[in-house]
């Protein structure tokens, strides 16, 4: 079996589509045939105690931006400005648990967000610790917004009484500062792990143009605005525990052998265990002349 399928049905993989290649990236998992193919594991993650989902809106004034447009005009009737987001990222400078400030703050980028670690001496969770349930808290912070955007601006204008489409760009780059409070965030009781808190944001920007001046000796627009950010930001509480899982076993990648080395040759990723099956990989479990592993045991089942 294929881990990876190559293209979408119905397109052409060998010819790309306006040289874009095409394809849907798959791990290969076992799938359970019989209940004796399923197995426990415990695994050590993190679990999701409390979680927020708040949108936030932020004004960038811009002031006297100079855009060199074309062709050559002599006047610019229409102005329009769009804006694209190159790269926006958040980190938090200040953070308040019930008005006590976390000191030293230590901010760790990570796939799931900013983490920080929060002191479990910070809130006094006992009385409801012993209920088995958390203990409710005010987050107050501070957090700081790097962005780059690309601004596009089209219009009209004329050229010898002739009217003409024009274009130009402007690259900003800057940062702003934003206030964010949550009440009633749920912390968890008193544990042996510290509390983690993870902070992702995503933004989209538009322009608001207010004015603008054109300089045809330079071919110049300058005009005045406001940048606009729409912020969608989420706020998490992670603790980690201890589970068990139902598995078919670990996950299967496509191997690629190199020019020397192969097989047994390489080390392995992951450490082995008990509940390692290593027959998938090859069938070499003395049932050659079956079809695969699967029918051999199939037939020792019946």
């Amino acid at each position: 079996m294929e881990v990876y399928e190559e293209c979408n049905p119905g397109i052409n993989c060998d010819k790309p589509d306006n040289g874009a290649e095409c394809c849907e990236g798959k791990v290969k998992c076992k799938k359970p045939r019989r209940l004796r193919d399923i197995k426990t594991e415990c695994i050590f993650v993190e679990k999701v105690f409390d979680a927020r989902l708040f949108r936030k809106e932020s004004d960038f004034d811009v002031v006297d931006l100079i855009v060199d447009i074309s062709p050559d005009l002599d006047t610019v009737e229409t102005v329009n400005v769009d804006c694209e987001l190159v790269s926006f990222s958040t980190s938090i400078t200040q953070l308040f648990v019930d008005d006590e400030e976390v000191t030293p703050l230590q901010t760790i980028p990570g796939p799931g967000g900013d983490q920080t670690i929060i002191p479990q001496n910070m809130v006094d969770t006992e009385e409801c610790g012993k209920k088995g349930k958390g203990t409710k808290v005010s987050i107050r912070q501070r957090v700081t917004a790097d962005f780059t955007v690309d601004l596009t601006v089209t219009g009209t204008g004329t050229k010898s009484g002739i009217t003409l489409d024009y274009s130009g760009t402007a690259t900003i780059m800057d940062s702003f500062t934003f206030l964010v409070k949550i009440d009633n965030f749920c912390f968890p009781p008193q544990s042996l792990f510290p509390v983690s808190v993870f902070d992702a944001c995503i933004a989209n920007c538009f322009f608001d143009l207010s004015s603008f001046t054109f300089d045809a000796g330079n071919d110049q627009l300058t005009i005045n605005g406001t940048l606009v950010f729409c912020m969608c930001c989420e706020k998490k509480l992670k603790v980690p525990v201890q589970i068990c899982v139902l598995t078919t076993g670990k996950c299967k990648i496509k191997k690629q052998d190199g020019s020397f080395c192969s097989g047994n040759d390489f080390p392995s990723l992951c450490a082995k265990d008990m509940n390692d099956d290593d027959n998938d990989d090859d069938c070499d479990c003395g049932c050659n002349k079956y079809k695969d592993c699967y029918d051999f045991f199939d037939e020792l089942d019946d």
